[in-house]
């Protein structure tokens, strides 16, 4: 975990248990999630990608997503990770 931000003992685990698992559940950051999800719908697997913004952004979150996403063997209909086939657990 990342200690530079001084969060209180505890916190860190509350805020990773709190992380969307899905890009339906990802608010705020609509162009991303639209541009992950059709690459992950069109099965386009790019090389890389560079996602920039404040620390709280969202960024951990969508490239989480987008890893599980990439290898799930059933995503959903915007292209989250389905969460129930082999890949995913």
């Amino acid at each position: 975990p990342d200690t530079s931000l001084s969060l209180p003992a505890g916190a860190y685990m509350r805020l990773k248990e709190k992380r969307p698992q899905s890009f339906e559940e990802i608010r705020g950051q609509e162009r991303s999630v639209r541009f992950l999800s059709q690459l992950i719908l069109r099965e386009a697997r790019p090389r890389d990608f560079i996602l920039h913004g404040a620390v709280g952004s969202g960024k951990t979150s969508l490239v989480r997503i987008n890893a599980r996403a990439l290898n799930c063997l059933q995503p959903s209909k915007l292209g989250s990770p389905c969460g129930g086939c082999q890949n995913c657990n």
